[in-house]
């Protein structure tokens, strides 16, 4: 199964050689510099080795025709893994930039809403604050039972950028001394390119595996919590194989 890192790898290489036929002497930084990305991206993205990220695809599919149907394939695909998602707009995704409106509405979002008291359990008053501003903004609603919804029914996709920024509070929320409710592996080693590929698709299986049981409805109910997984490499530049 092709990753979607190799897609836009393919894509980008098959651009290199075509700008190459017109002009042989063209360098590979000299390409970067033209689409308006850095050296270091331009390579990373050739290797395979990095997702370009939103400001990126844009920049990339200025120039790029053939990115813009891989881009529009993957948000496709997306959108069929998660069957009822949508993308949030853009002032939605500024407000969810602070960690506090970021997991007030997570929880709105889900089946069950959320109450003030049990923002104000998770959260503190801050999360009162949080859920005030997103209500002021139309992003939740309160209901006849004063329960907390997000009026995007349907679920949203995150940004990348946004997924980042919030890792940190996600692993603040992770609670080592609940291990009976918890769990956590990590597992350090270095790997081949086949090595790295086959840990991408067991990661991506799980990841279909936690949406499955999220959606079942069978297994609402009204324990909010979070599953989170991701695996990359410690280093910026990619090592030649050794022998």
């Amino acid at each position: 199964m092709e990753r979607d890192e190799d897609k836009f790898s393919a894509v980008l290489k098959d651009y290199v050689m075509e700008r190459r036929k017109i002009n042989p002497r063209l360098s590979e930084s000299q390409i970067a510099h033209n689409l308006g990305i850095s050296n270091a991206t331009f390579h990373r993205i050739m290797n395979g080795r990095t997702y370009p990220n939103v400001k990126t695809l844009i920049t990339l599919c200025r120039s790029i025709p053939k990115m813009k149907t891989v881009v529009a394939e993957e948000m496709l695909e997306v959108t069929r893994e998660s069957k009822t998602g949508q993308y949030m707009g853009e002032e939605l995704e500024q407000v969810l930039s602070d960690k506090d409106c970021f997991i007030t509405y997570a929880l709105a979002l889900s089946d069950n809403g959320v109450t003030e008291k049990e923002i104000l359990y998770c959260r503190g008053y801050q999360g009162q604050k949080a859920l005030k501003t997103l209500t002021e903004k139309g992003f939740v609603k309160k209901d006849q039972n004063n329960i907390y919804r997000a009026t995007a029914r349907k679920g949203i996709v995150l940004s990348f950028e946004v997924l980042k920024k919030h890792l940190k509070i996600l692993a603040e929320n992770y609670k080592p001394d609940n291990m009976a409710n918890n769990y956590i592996y990590y597992k350090m080693e270095s790997l081949n390119k086949t090595g790295m590929k086959e840990l991408y698709e067991v990661h991506k299986e799980a990841h279909r595996k936690v949406q499955k049981i999220m959606e079942t409805a069978e297994y609402k109910g009204n324990i909010p919590l979070f599953s989170a997984g991701f695996f990359d490499m410690f280093i910026l530049k990619e090592p030649k194989e050794r022998g």
